[in-house]
């Protein structure tokens, strides 16, 4: 977190507690006044007339703006500091989950993706706001409370200390405790649906042809059906731990007024402490509804520092990456018996130089370009780029360029997407790495660089996307060039301005080299090292 993170933290508390107290002291002045006018009014014209107005309307105007201007000020610049805490966690999240994921095939699920980490994105970014600016409002009204208190007995102001002191530390985690379970429950049927929507949105076209939307409607029906059980559930529980809340703290004014009473206590103070502990009461009801998020933002921040260690140290004073060579030995894929499916394939690509790996479905080609990527497959052999095994090296970021066969093309515009892999390129770039991708009149005539991607890369066709995957990698210039399936879909007129594009990028700059998995034989022609996955066999050109 940076200073300036910090600063905008500590001052988002600052007026936070500054706007409780203000709240209750103007409740309090408020109830004194009124009480005092009342009493005096009763006494008479003569007292009436010696009775000061002007000093306490003054207050109550000064405690009011004072509570409107330090929580409009407390809500401005604490969402500044959320925003500015979110532009620095959520781009290292990405990373470090990108990397993390690569090893843990099983944190792939959309759904899970979704629960395991935007949730606690959002919990973190909502901690300032909704626990931490509360808290020490209510801490702003204690004090307030506890001053009005002073005027009535020190018994009443350690009475309200004391139950403060219950419901703000001990009703959070009673709160949690009791709703635990069907939060937990709620988190997990949320990622089932979202699971359920995504795979579904995806099969869209199946479930039409099969007639099937009946089925598949049951199936979303039931999981809502049990996420709004348990939201009931929680529902109840809270509503009735907080009607438990405000009689404990109903109980406790109660015994204020009839200790006060006892005591011969000056009315006007008592009214006045009386209306402040009510005002108090309010800020710690508030907080006894965020135990859950106490909860939460604990063990979403433990995820998340989790996932944040994956980041390797050091990166942006590491040594550039040397021009890759990428070799291979003895690869083949582990089939569910243990053993290898084929025999091994070997094979050496150099700086320069493109390697295309052929071969049918299943032969292996996209389980080798995974391993190149540094994912952890279940393969025999070795691979090593650069002379390191792929899955041990940390600078694949600065190292590779990938253009998968189904582009992930992310809501926003064209020009965000290639930004994503070169975010200092100027327009000039990004038209030329169109071009090349021969991608360029579609990305025109849709709307130019500001042309929108819809949700799931809408708005563009599957060749027409994977030309602007191609485009992205191409503008990233980096050494090492991972493309799979590059011209599926593609005529052969374009096919072959694409093979000769891959080519110039190779030969414009020292040290370039690309591996390409295709089917299609067209890719002999621009191909230095024609590797065949069916029967082991690696030919140079």
């Amino acid at each position: 977190m940076s200073a300036d993170v910090k600063s905008y933290r500590r001052l988002t508390l600052a007026l936070a507690a500054l706007a409780g107290a203000a709240s209750v002291a103007l409740v309090g002045s408020a109830g004194w006044f009124l009480a005092s006018a009342a009493i005096v009014g009763a006494a008479g014209p003569a007292i009436a007339h010696a009775f000061n107005f002007l000093a306490p309307s003054a207050a109550v105007r000064f405690f009011a703006l004072t509570r409107t201007l330090s929580r409009y000020a407390e809500r401005v610049i604490g969402h500044d500091a959320v925003l500015a805490e979110s532009a620095i966690l959520r781009p290292q999240l990405f990373l470090a989950f990108a990397r993390r994921q690569a090893h843990e095939p099983s944190l792939s699920a959309l759904g899970d993706v979704d629960a395991r980490v935007m949730r606690d994105v959002e919990a973190i970014e909502a901690d300032l706001v909704q626990v931490k600016a509360p808290a020490a409002a209510a801490w702003g009204g204690l004090l307030a409370a506890l001053i009005a208190l002073v005027f009535v007995g020190p018994y009443q102001a350690i009475i309200v200390a004391l139950a403060f002191a219950f419901v703000f530390w001990g009703a959070p985690y009673l709160a949690n405790a009791a709703g635990a379970a069907s939060s937990l429950r709620v988190v997990q049927q949320r990622a089932r649906l979202r699971e359920l929507s995504v795979s579904l949105e995806r099969g869209r076209d199946e479930v039409r042809t099969l007639v099937a939307a009946p089925t598949v409607l049951a199936m979303l029906d039931s999981v809502a059906a049990e996420i709004e059980e348990s939201e009931i559930v929680i529902a109840r529980s809270g509503a009735l731990f907080a009607a438990l809340i405000g009689a404990v703290w109903i109980a406790v004014i109660m015994m204020v007024i009839l200790s006060a009473h006892l005591q011969g206590a000056d009315p006007a103070a008592l009214v006045a402490s009386v209306l402040a502990s009510l005002a108090l009461g309010e800020q710690v009801q508030a907080r006894s509804e965020v135990g859950a998020r106490l909860q939460e933002r604990s063990h979403a921040g433990a995820r998340v520092a989790s996932i944040l260690s994956e980041i390797p140290r050091r990166v942006a004073s590491a040594a550039p990456p040397r021009p890759p060579v990428v070799e291979v030995r003895e690869f083949a894929v582990i089939g569910d018996c243990g053993r290898p499916l084929r025999a091994g394939v070997s094979f050496a690509a150099n700086a320069g130089e493109i390697a295309v790996l052929a071969g049918r479905s299943g032969a292996g080609k996209s389980t080798l370009l995974r391993t190149l990527l540094g994912q952890r497959t279940l393969h025999a052999g070795v691979v090593r780029i650069g002379g390191a095994e792929a899955d041990h090296r940390a600078d694949l970021a600065q190292l590779i360029a990938y253009a998968p066969q189904n582009v992930a093309l992310l809501p926003g515009t064209v020009r965000e997407n290639l930004e994503l892999s070169a975010p200092d390129a100027d327009d000039a770039r990004m038209w030329e790495a169109l071009r090349r991708a021969y991608v360029d009149t579609v990305v025109a005539h849709a709307g130019g660089l500001d042309a929108v991607v819809s949700a799931l890369g809408e708005g563009f066709s599957g060749g027409e996307a994977r030309r602007i995957g191609l485009a992205r990698a191409f503008i990233s210039g980096r050494p090492l060039l991972l493309l799979d399936e590059p011209s599926e879909g593609l005529d052969a007129a374009t096919e072959a301005d694409v093979m000769r594009s891959i080519r110039a990028y190779i030969d414009e700059a020292p040290g370039r080299l690309a591996i390409v998995v295709t089917h299609r034989p067209a890719f002999k022609t621009i191909s230095n090292v024609w590797v065949d996955l069916d029967d082991g066999a690696a030919a140079t050109a």
